[in-house]
């Protein structure tokens, strides 16, 4: 879905395919519906095919293709090569932070993306008075293993996922990157005031957004890189790279029944579930939660149920391909239960849903408590350990990988009104390095996000936060009025009762993200295709981002020294549409305009 144009064995097309999903259909010249795709991104669709260099491909021509799960993302991990690339340019301290933080070396990518460094080395340029050009970065052979950078590479908060391994830095992200705790970090020897000093490295584009930002901690020797993205993307006309010569087994349409179970309900776990060349097992695997199962040690101990669609054991119709199982051994209030299916084909082949298995499951708690709200009802599963790394993530537990002010998502199964259930949604706390002790409390303020192929409301992002019962439930609903008085378009927003897991029902406030693709896709002709800057305080932070922090006000003023480059302002007017690009002109333009020029108010 990558792809403006593609040629096919039956002739040339221009077809615009949209990457979050639409309606394909193939008639013949009589009008006849010959095949219909109605495809999607997320949940039950793969994900790398929205825009992030993938394309969607069929795994068998005998299964069902108006289902996600008969489709995969294309592999274009081998197509990209190492090359080389350089940047030299003089470190200039501002002097805004204290003089040591020329010492740091961070590294992030604008989006969700995966890029792979190899030989990565900061040094003064060579000169006369420099003949080795000495790397100035300390253990760079190395990952930490304390979370402190001056034993090797820190990866943090959307950067978690990311390793250092056979000499290759694999940098991996699952979001934004910031200066915060969302980067990889390595120390090195500080360069001093007035340097020069270039940064160089392999790299190749494994997938995602291929936009890298390299800066010292306290901006004054920033570059992003644009790292070269393979042209032949995708397989249009070729051989399909997740063919298989027996098709596996379908598996769509999760649900459980009841959506919130009480300690006296049993719990029926049903999905459409079909084999081209017929089932041979359908299982469900299922755990208890609550202590933490899933910790690696204790997935080794899933149960698990035969699936029917005979009619039996919560199974409603029999053959109508509809299989089910009932959890009946969990009735404990308060219990979280992780739970996935397994299908195997006669053929051999197998599949799991959701398609993460045991790592993404689905979810659901055991809840006796029953309240009837006027408002709107949100609830968020979410699994003990991920519970315990938004709460002390900066731990030797979980590698120092998630502090507070980590903007990693965790998977979840979201709840509305106690009744529409989305599995594989993702959520984390929010606020900002001041409230960094509320973060640890995933109830007081946060965002989630469906999956795209099940937007709701036509939006994927949601922010919720305490203004209601904090004493400033009008804080945003009064800009919001004086917006709409001036003829401005303005977000959604909505009081709500929101729980997490069996906690105590809380009343906050939905907000759809003012700065999100979904708002500006919804409202502008334009869509998010303008740029749009989140602005913030300018943050400088110490090892232990929880609590070393200093901070001041944004500014509207061209900044000097080296004023022309985007690393001096992307910390307080982070980019939120067209990230890859990195254009920051008009903004510094503005700026220099600001600052520079005498003007009048016209």
């Amino acid at each position: 879905a990558n792809y403006e144009s593609m040629t096919s064995p039956l002739g040339d097309f221009e077809l615009g395919l949209s990457n979050q999903g639409e309606t394909i259909r193939v008639v013949d010249a009589s009008g006849n519906l010959v095949d219909q795709v109605d495809y999607g991104s997320g949940g039950e669709w793969p994900e790398l095919a929205d825009g992030l260099g993938s394309s969607l491909e069929l795994v068998h021509p005998d299964m069902d293709n108006n289902l996600g799960s008969a489709w995969r993302d294309s592999d274009e991990s081998q197509k990209s090569e190492l090359r080389e690339y350089s940047m030299q340019m003089r470190y200039e301290s501002s002097g805004v932070w204290h003089p040591t933080r020329d010492d740091e070396l961070h590294l992030h990518l604008v989006g969700e993306g995966y890029i792979l460094l190899k030989d990565v080395s900061f040094a003064r340029p060579v000169s006369l008075f420099n003949p080795d050009s000495t790397n100035l970065l300390l253990n760079s052979d190395k990952e930490s293993v304390n979370s402190k950078s001056d034993s090797g590479w820190v990866f943090q908060g959307t950067h978690a996922l990311g390793h250092y391994a056979d000499g290759e830095v694999h940098l991996k992200a699952t979001g934004r990157g910031d200066n915060r705790a969302n980067r990889v970090e390595i120390d090195m020897e500080s360069l001093g005031s007035s340097t020069e000093a270039v940064l160089t490295f392999q790299a190749r584009w494994i997938y995602g957004k291929p936009r890298m930002i390299a800066q010292t901690a306290d901006h004054a020797w920033s570059h992003e890189f644009l790292i070269d993205v393979p042209t032949n993307l995708g397989t249009p006309g070729e051989a399909n790279t997740a063919a298989k010569e027996s098709a596996p087994p379908q598996v769509d349409q999760l649900w459980h029944s009841p959506a919130v179970p009480t300690e006296n309900d049993d719990v029926v776990v049903s999905a459409k579930v079909s084999a081209a060349d017929g089932l041979e097992a359908v299982r469900l695997a299922y755990i208890d939660d609550s202590a933490g199962g899933n910790e690696e040690s204790l997935f080794r101990k899933w149960k698990r149920n035969e699936m029917n669609d005979e009619g039996a054991d919560g199974d409603a119709v029999a053959g109508d391909g509809i299989y089910s199982a009932t959890i009946s051994d969990m009735k404990v209030d308060g219990r979280i239960v992780v739970f996935y299916i397994e299908a195997e084909s006669q053929g051999g082949e197998e599949f799991v849903f959701p398609q993460g298995g045991s790592e993404r499951p689905a979810m659901y708690v055991v809840d006796d408590m029953t309240d009837n709200f006027e408002l709107r009802t949100v609830r968020a599963v979410v699994g003990q350990r991920d519970l315990e790394a938004i709460s002390r993530g900066s731990t030797a537990k979980f590698e120092g990988k998630y502090p507070r002010s980590s903007n990693h998502y965790w998977n979840s199964t979201v709840i509305y009104n106690e009744s529409e259930i989305y599995y594989n949604a993702v959520i984390r706390s929010a606020g900002s390095p001041f409230h960094t002790g509320d973060r640890a409390n995933l109830g007081l303020k946060g965002k989630w996000k469906m999956p795209k192929s099940n937007a709701w409301r036509g939006r994927i992002k949601t922010t919720y936060d305490q203004d209601p019962t904090s004493g400033r439930a009008h804080n945003d609903r009064v800009i919001r009025y004086w917006l709409y008085l001036l003829g401005h378009k303005i977000n959604d927003n909505e009081f709500i009762k929101f729980a997490v897991n069996d906690e105590r029902w809380v009343t906050r406030e939905e907000v759809e993200t003012p700065g999100s693709s979904d708002f500006m896709n919804r409202l502008w002709e334009n869509g998010n295709q303008g740029h749009m800057y989140r602005i913030d305080d300018e943050w400088d932070f110490g090892d232990n981002l929880d609590s070393q922090r200093n901070s001041r006000n944004a500014e509207w003023n061209y900044k000097s020294p080296n004023g022309h480059r985007p690393g001096r302002y992307h910390s307080e007017y982070m980019l939120r549409s067209r990230e890859t690009e990195y254009d920051f002109s008009g903004l510094i333009d503005g700026f220099r305009i600001l600052t520079e020029t005498d003007y009048t108010q016209e």
